[in-house]
């Protein structure tokens, strides 16, 4: 697996620099063109730009180009990378289309003058990137390193391959302990600023359902799963906001599954299109598949086909892909 410390800042020339660093031999791409899975990553990236409203310039696509053949020569099972650091200069030109960029993408901002990326690096790193944070349990091959600003390619191996035929960190259900708070609400019309005051102290889930008692008026019984740091702010907002005569407590266990990102490649040549598949896993098996909405909806509109359809077909291209 392929992973990028990018907590310095990232351009695109940084991260070819790094790949090179890392082993990769230079190639030059008039003479050798682009392989398919080149193709695909350099239409995703180029689009994602367009998208955002930026100009591609002779030497953004030169470079953009390198970036997709070197990281193909590697041919890396998966990659990751760290949060993309985000410093925006109130006068860079291109503050609102690396904003536009950054959409679902996790960044952290910081004051400017600070670590911070370019548009080019940033549409790259989205397209072909299937997991943002740290790499997790994993052996370092080797390393290449980039400079100005300084970004680290990380070859690695994780610690779970000799165990286990799915890449990264454990796939074991992730377990968090929470708290579930239980009240009888006797107004309904204090729901809607109830529920709003929750969401803000930081209710992770919140349901409600009709009750009634024997001889009295129907009642709102409200559930509210909660971190234990939230709860005393929760039984408060049910006490004061709510009305709730009484509460009650129970500690409980919610188990989630891990997934990851994979790209998985459609058409052939240069109709080439990339769509993001969310897997996923419990230990060494993939339990269910699910195209992201956003590159469905993308497809969607290029092919001019229905989104199932295009579902359909981005699911059978994924199982030939694991198969």
């Amino acid at each position: 697996m392929l992973h990028f410390d990018l907590s310095q800042g990232v351009t695109t020339r940084a991260l070819c620099a790094a790949l090179r660093d890392l082993g990769t031999p230079p190639k030059t791409v008039a003479t050798e063109g682009l392989s398919p899975i080149s193709a695909a990553l350099l239409s995703k990236s180029q689009r994602l730009l367009t998208d955002a409203g930026y100009k591609i310039t002779p030497q953004d696509l030169s470079e953009l180009t390198n970036f997709c053949v070197l990281l193909t020569q590697l041919d890396p099972k998966a990659i990751s990378a760290t949060r993309i650091p985000l410093s925006l200069d109130p006068k860079n030109p291109h503050r609102d289309i690396l904003l536009k960029l950054s959409e679902l993408v996790p960044v952290y901002e910081q004051e400017w003058p600070g670590p911070t990326c370019d548009p080019t690096a940033l549409a790259l790193l989205k397209a072909c990137v299937s997991h943002f944070g740290a790499r997790g349990e994993s052996r370092l091959i080797k390393m290449g390193l980039g400079s100005e600003p300084e970004v680290r390619a990380l070859w690695c191996e994780p610690a779970s391959m000799a165990t286990r035929s799915i890449p990264g960190p454990s796939a074991e259900p992730r377990i968090a302990s929470l708290v579930q708070v239980t009240a009888y609400i006797p107004d309904t019309n204090l729901l809607g600023e109830l529920t709003h005051r929750l969401n803000q102290i930081g209710a992770k889930k919140l349901w409600t359902c009709q009750v009634q008692d024997q001889g009295t008026h129907p009642k709102t019984l409200i559930y509210v799963i909660a971190s234990e740091t939230d709860q005393n702010k929760i039984i408060e907002a049910l006490l004061i906001l709510g009305q709730a005569p009484e509460i009650q407590t129970s500690l409980v266990e919610q188990h989630t599954l891990q997934k990851r990102t994979v790209s998985v490649t459609l058409g052939r040549t240069q109709k080439i299109q990339v769509c993001r598949v969310v897997e996923s896993l419990w230990g060494d098996k993939i339990l269910r598949a699910d195209p992201l909405a956003e590159d469905l909806a993308s497809l969607a509109k290029s092919s001019g086909q229905l989104q199932e359809i295009v579902r359909a077909d981005v699911l059978t291209a994924w199982k030939n892909r694991i198969s």
